[in-house]
């Protein structure tokens, strides 16, 4: 996760916080990296969520599908 420090810090919700802060932090919320293959649904809609994610590192699509099938 140190690794991440960096980046971490670049993203508003932790662009104030000071490495060793942001370390205890990241300890107390159990935080982990997760890595995604390219096209790899990450979560389907309707699903309930009890975590956020911050992508670190590429791009996530967020996809929408109606009841016709039609992607937005």
């Amino acid at each position: 996760m140190k690794n991440y420090f960096e980046i971490l810090q670049k993203c508003s919700l932790f662009n104030e916080v000071c490495e060793e802060d942001l370390k205890n932090l990241l300890g107390c919320l159990g935080a982990t990296v997760r890595e995604y293959d390219k096209k790899q649904i990450i979560i389907d809609e309707g699903t309930t969520v009890r975590n956020i994610g911050i992508v670190l590192s590429g791009s996530a699509h967020i996809t929408q599908i109606d009841y016709l099938g039609n992607r937005s």
